[in-house]
């Protein structure tokens, strides 16, 4: 929902700008450029933290071995 009301916030933001435009096709390019690029951060986020707890995993694993129980 957080991620909804941010990007509504940045499309109303890019509608006042829009209309300083010279050609409004570059409104629709810049805007489609904008979605695939914030898409492919948040991908690229989202994959990387899931990556990454395979090796937390694993280190948590050795360190708790040497706990006594």
């Amino acid at each position: 929902m957080l991620i909804t009301l941010w990007v509504f916030i940045g499309v109303e933001g890019a509608v006042v700008v829009s209309a300083r435009a010279r050609n409004k096709r570059d409104v629709g390019k810049a805007t489609l450029l904008a979605v695939l690029s914030a898409l492919g951060v948040y991908l690229l986020v989202t994959l990387l933290s899931a990556g990454v707890w395979w090796h937390v995993l694993n280190w948590l694993k050795f360190v708790t071995r040497q706990w006594p129980v």
